[in-house]
Order: C-alpha cells, then sequence, then structure tokens
C-alpha cells in the first residue's frame, strides 16, 4: 500500500503541473524518470534504500545521455541497445531491488533513443529534465522513508517470517479440523519455500547472523537472534508435520484429530500475534502473545494426557517438538523486550552517517554482486539483449509508428527459463489487450473531462504497482491503462494508439519468445541434474559437519545451503514439467528423488535443534550410536559413486574421523530416517541413467 500510494503521488504531481502550466511534453519526461525509480521497491534500512534511489537517478541520467547520443543512428542505437539490454539483465543478480534499477535503465534509454535530439541545448534540456524527476523522486522516498523507526525495516522482514510459518501452520491443519482435505506434501513444501524466501530475503537486506551480531546488548543482535529463532521454529513446525504425514486420517480416533488440530490451530495464533508484536513492538501485543503462549502451553499438555497406546509415541514426539517451539517463541518474546524501543530515522542519523551512506565501500560490493557472471546468468544477459536489439532495429528501420513499446515487451518477457518466458508472455499480452480495450472505452467517456482524467490515472499508478506482485497481468493492465491516459491527458480521443500499444505487445510477445527459443535457451532438463547433484552434495556435506566435522563453523550454515540446494531442484523441477516431450515415468522418479532429498534435510535439522535444546538445559540419555552414522556414511558414498558416474566432474567429500557418536534417543530416531531415505535414493539413482538418458547428456 505504501509503495503503490509512493508511486501515485510521484508520478501524479509532475502531471499536474504540467496541465496547470501546459508544458506536458516536459512533465512527461519527469513523470516518466520518477515513475521509474519508483519502482525501485524500498527494502532494508534507511541507509540501503537511499542508496538504491541515488543509483536509479544516476542510472537514469546516463543512460538517458546514452539515449540521446545514439538516437540519430540506427547502428549505434542497435549497438548501444545490446550493451544496455545485458547490463539491465544483469540487475537480476540483485534481487527484487535490481528489477527496478533495471528498469531505470533500459526504459529511459529507449524512451530517450525514440525521441531524437540533436542540437546540445535539447539534449542538454532533456538531461536537466531527468534529473529534474530523478530528484523529485527522491525526495519524495526520503520524505516516506525518513519518518520510519531505525529497525523497522529489519523487523518487518523477520515479522513476515513468522508470518510465512503461520501460513505453514494453516497449511499443514487442513484435514484436522474433519472438514477440508488434507494437505499434500507438495502443498506443504512450496510453504515451507515461502518460509526459505522470507528468510534469503531478510539475509539479503540485513547480511549480519546471529553469532556475527557482536555486542550482546545491541539492537542487531536481539533481531539477529530473533530471526534465528523464527526459521528454527519453521523447522519443527516441518517435524510435526512430518509425524502427521505418517498417519491415516481416516483411522485416527475422533478425540486425537480434535486435539491435534486444537493445538495447530493455537500454534497458528500465537504466530500470527508474534508477527503482530514485531512489527509493532506495543506492550499490549506482548501481553497478548504471552496469553496466546499460555493457552499452547495448555493444549501440549492436553495432547500429552491421551490414552490411546496406539497414537501414544506420536502425540509425545508432537508434544516435544511443540514444547521446544514454545521455548523459542518465549526466547523470542525475551529478545524483542530486551531490544527495548525503536528511535526514528530522522533521530538516528548524524551528519557524518548520513553522508557514510554513499561510501564507495557500499557501490563496489554491489558492482562485484551485478558481475557475478555464471553462464546461466550470462545466457540470460545475452538472449536479452539479441532480443531488444533486434526489436530497436525492426522499429526504427521499418519505422513503425511507436515501435518502441515493442522494445519494452521484450525486455519485460524475456526470463531466464523458456517456460517463464512464455507465462510472461501470455500474462503480458492479456493485461495489455485487456488495458487498451478498457482504456478505449475510458479515453472516449472522458475525452473532455480533464478532472476524471486525472483521477483514474492516479488510480491506475496505485493499482499498477499494488497488484504487480500479486498477479502481473492485472499490473500489466493498470499500467497500459496508465500510459494511454497519460499520452492523452491535454489531448483529444485517439484510437490508433491503442491499436499501436496492442500490435507492439503482441510483436514483443512473439520477438521475446522466438529469442528464448532460439538464443542460447536454457533448458531445465539440462540443469535439473545439476540442481539435484548439488542438492545432494551439500546434504552430505551437511551430514559431514554434523557428525564428523570437528570446526567452528555454525550448523545453521550448512542448512541454508542444504535448503537452498534443494528449492533450486525444485523450482527446476516445477518449470522441466513445462517443458515438451517429459514422460511419465522420468516425472515421477525426479520427484521422489527431490522428496527423499528434502526429507534428509529435515531430519539433520532435527537433529541440530535437539543438540541446541540439550545444550540449554534440556539434559537427555545418550546412546551408541556409531555403527549407525557409518552405514549413513557408506551409503552416501554409494550415491557419490553413482553421482561421479554420471558425473565424473563432481568433487568428492574428504571423510574424517567420527567426532559425535552419542546420541539422544530422539536423535537416533532421526537418524534412522536419515538412514531409510539414503537407501530408497540408491537403487532410484542408480538406474537414472537408463530411464533417462538427458542426465548422462546434460550439459553439466
Amino acid at each position: 500500500m505504501s509503495w503503490a500510494f509512493r508511486m501515485a503521488f510521484t508520478a501524479i504531481v509532475p502531471v499536474l503541473w504540467g496541465a496547470y502550466t501546459h508544458r506536458m511534453e516536459e512533465a512527461s519526461w519527469i513523470t516518466l524518470t520518477a515513475e521509474c525509480i519508483c519502482w525501485v521497491e524500498l527494502k532494508g534500512a534507511f541507509s540501503q534504500r537511499m542508496r538504491v534511489v541515488v543509483a536509479g537517478v544516476l542510472l537514469a541520467i546516463f543512460f538517458g545521455i546514452l539515449g540521446c547520443i545514439t538516437s540519430t543512428s540506427i547502428f549505434w542505437s542497435v549497438i548501444a541497445m545490446l550493451g544496455t539490454a545485458f547490463f539491465a539483465a544483469l540487475f537480476k543478480n540483485l534481487g527484487d531491488r535490481g528489477s527496478g534499477l533495471a528498469i531505470c535503465v533500459y526504459v529511459i534509454y529507449i524512451i530517450a533513443n525514440a525521441f531524437p535530439v540533436t542540437e546540445f541545448t535539447a539534449i542538454q534540456d532533456r538531461i536537466y529534465l531527468i534529473l529534474t524527476g530523478g530528484l523529485w523522486a527522491l525526495l519524495v522516498n526520503t520524505v516516506f522513508s525518513i519518518f520510519l523507526t531505525q529497525q523497522e525495516s529489519y523487523r518487518r522482514s523477520i515479522a513476515l517470517v513468522w508470518r510465512a510459518n503461520s501460513a505453514l501452520l494453516q497449511q499443514i491443519d487442513k484435514g484436522w479440523d474433519g472438514k477440508s482435505m488434507k494437505s499434500s506434501i507438495r502443498d506443504v513444501y512450496l510453504r515451507e519455500k515461502d518460509i526459505r524466501t522470507a528468510i534469503d530475503s531478510s539475509l539479503q537486506l540485513f547480511e549480519k547472523l546471529a553469532h556475527q551480531s557482536g555486542n550482546p546488548d545491541s539492537r542487531e543482535f536481539h533481531l539477529a537472534q530473533l530471526r534465528k529463532a523464527s526459521s528454527l521454529t519453521a523447522s519443527l513446525f516441518i517435524g510435526i508435520s512430518e509425524e502427521l504425514e505418517g498417519m491415516r486420517l481416516k483411522e485416527i480416533p475422533e478425540d486425537i484429530r480434535l486435539r491435534l488440530h486444537a493445538l495447530l490451530v493455537s500454534m497458528h495464533q500465537t504466530t500470527e500475534r508474534i508477527s503482530q508484536y514485531v512489527l509493532s513492538l506495543k506492550p499490549e501485543d506482548a501481553l497478548l502473545t504471552r496469553v496466546k503462549i499460555s493457552k499452547l502451553n495448555k493444549r501440549i499438555a492436553f495432547l500429552r494426557d491421551t490414552t490411546n497406546e496406539k497414537y501414544k509415541d506420536q502425540m509425545e514426539r508432537i508434544a516435544l517438538l511443540s514444547g521446544r517451539i514454545v521455548m523459542l517463541m518465549e526466547t523470542s518474546l525475551d529478545h524483542l523486550e530486551k531490544m527495548g524501543g525503536d528511535i526514528p530515522v530522522y533521530n538516528s542519523y548524524s551528519l557524518i552517517k548520513t553522508l557514510f551512506i554513499l561510501h564507495p565501500q557500499h557501490w563496489i560490493k554491489n558492482i562485484r554482486l551485478i558481475f557475478d557472471l555464471n553462464s546461466l546468468t550470462a545466457r540470460y544477459a545475452f538472449r536479452s539483449a539479441v532480443a531488444a536489439a533486434g526489436a530497436i532495429f525492426l522499429y526504427k528501420w521499418l519505422d513503425i509508428e511507436k515501435g518502441y513499446w515493442i522494445a519494452f515487451t521484450v525486455m519485460v518477457v524475456v526470463q531466464p527459463y523458456f517456460g517463464a518466458t512464455i507465462r510472461k508472455a501470455l500474462e503480458r499480452v492479456s493485461g495489455t489487450l485487456a488495458g487498451v480495450l478498457v482504456a478505449g472505452i475510458l479515453t472516449s467517456f472522458t475525452a473532455n473531462n480533464y478532472l476524471l482524467k486525472v483521477i483514474l490515472l492516479f488510480l491506475c499508478f496505485f493499482f499498477m504497482v499494488y497488484s504487480i506482485r500479486k498477479k502481473y497481468a492485472v499490473g500489466v493492465f493498470f499500467i497500459t491503462i496508465s500510459l494511454v491516459l497519460l499520452f492523452q491527458v491535454e489531448s483529444h480521443y485517439d484510437s490508433s494508439l491503442i491499436y499501436i500499444r496492442a500490435f507492439a505487445t503482441l510483436a514483443g510477445a512473439v520477438l521475446g519468445i522466438t529469442a528464448g527459443f532460439a538464443v542460447l535457451p536454457s533448458w531445465d532438463k539440462h540443469q535439473l541434474p545439476l540442481y539435484f547433484t548439488q542438492a545432494i552434495q551439500a546434504n552430505y556435506r551437511y551430514f559431514v559437519h554434523t557428525f564428523l566435522d570437528s570446526g567452528t563453523e555454525v550448523w545453521t550454515r550448512y542448512k541454508r545451503t542444504a535448503e537452498l540446494a534443494n528449492s533450486n531442484t525444485f523450482d527446476s523441477f516445477n518449470r522441466y514439467m513445462q517443458e515438451p516431450g517429459i514422460g511419465k515415468k522420468i516425472y515421477i522418479s525426479y520427484y521422489q528423488l527431490i522428496m527423499h532429498n528434502i526429507r534428509i534435510t529435515r531430519e539433520l535439522n532435527n537433529i541440530h535443534i535437539e543438540l541446541d535444546t540439550t545444550q540449554h538445559g534440556q539434559e537427555h540419555a545418550l546412546i551408541p550410536a556409531k555403527e549407525k552414522i557409518e552405514d549413513c556414511l557408506t551409503w552416501f558414498q554409494r550415491i557419490e559413486t553413482e553421482l561421479i558416474r554420471i558425473n565424473p566432474a563432481i568433487k568428492t567429500i574428504t571423510i574424517t574421523k567420527i567426532t559425535r557418536d552419542a546420541l539422544s534417543v530422539h536423535q537416533v530416531f532421526y537418524l534412522d530416517k536419515i538412514l531409510a531415505e539414503l537407501k530408497a535414493i540408491y537403487p532410484d539413482l542408480k538406474d537414472y541413467g537408463k530411464i533417462n538418458p538427458q542426465l548422462k547428456e546434460s550439459r553439466w
């Protein structure tokens, strides 16, 4: 909502000024620049927000100049578009904010190039207008950010993790209420991935981990510990899900089902309340959260009171996991209370600290991230560059009126993967066609009503941002209407603009799809085996660190690496299913292998959480488990041998002496489950080269 209102306000003010002074051409350049910069999503601390906005202003000026000086030559326009599109595509390496900065790069270049200027004074005037738009956006963004509290963005990112935890619990609870269908393994894992995404987003903005935060009295330390607690809580929720997964819902007695449902509902409500408190820091929210935790403790005690011998062990394990969740929740509240209140940005930034925002070290770090090239990134950037340069050449060579919209569509449609390109093209075309239809009706009715045009334009600016992440086609719908209205604020109804917009979108979509298929395409039939290998190797390293590594590295680093590798594999698998020529046997085999590997990561997480609990005062009797650890190592080595047979480039993992061989009863239970998963992976992987010849032919 805040982002949408910021966009609408920033874009509409220059329009009002232009209409009042009858200088709509100048106002259009100011609006265009400000709008491009506002597409940069403001996340992170105040310093991060300001750096990204300043970067947007500088990029807009540079590529505005480049577009102007190449505008009169087809050859130089195409060459410059190649470089611009390649550079813009690399901004994907910066995540969500990078996408906004990419818009500042290619939109300003394309528009500046589409309206040629030859005289130096004309170029100078245009750059002044772009600079004005950039400074206006910088002013608005600064005002919107200055009244935030210092750690509000950090807390918001953690609150989103707790909110994702709550959504996971809702998914797990489905079916246990006796009304809905039980969630599938895939549905639960998708919610688990949402948690991983929220954690990664927080880590991207606030990089210091719990063990790196230094002063234990600082706000950063308490927030890092809070984020760690939210991540561990998610692992425990998954542990409960796995226990429930093994229970046949139809065979469970009514009283046990209701107890489990009541427990899950109570956990969901408590998690929701924590996410609220993390963001608000209000004492009343803290009180309500502790009330919810007290109620949750009663639900756990009620679950332990079951007399059903058949499910006694499972109820005890679920109660044990729930008790640990309560401990993490209480720890989270303690960290929030110790952190104390938060202070506004305008009270926390001295002049020196404000100037430090633009320190060169921050720019150097981001530049390195942008040019962090790998095969996939380079292919995507080159594909985007070729397609966009082709679009510029076609529209300039054929002199297509407003043909620069073809290049816009190409830059949006072309994605790193072919399936994603197809989907983006369909959403772009459907949103545009619906938008031009509605825009035609609106402009015909509002031809002589200036005030109504401005109101509609403001609403379109608002809703295009509000809906773009939720449903891209809806966002495009409002973008299309806003473009048509913007070009006709002071002019009469012109239906040709609508037809041109529709034609350009269709042409750009076709060109983007063609490039995705013909120019260094990235097929997941080649990428998926690589991702799967990385996921197995990540689990292997995680296991070695757990039982054989005596180093000082924290285990959560291996946890994140394994979960990220699993997530990449699962995403690649979903794209792979959309590619042509996928056999059912291959589809099932991949899915089984991926889920086995995901479960191994979960059980390793459970082992470490059990160890952390023991270290925090909950002593458990330890039993020897060296033989089972060696069995797991043997199966990991067999699996690694099969991977090497398929791909000789895989690096083997060095094995040292076992350093932890005495485990609790619960850890041994989790170790048994890991062994079962490894035994299930091996035969499938051994026969994999036979059922899927593509695995041997993959471009490793």
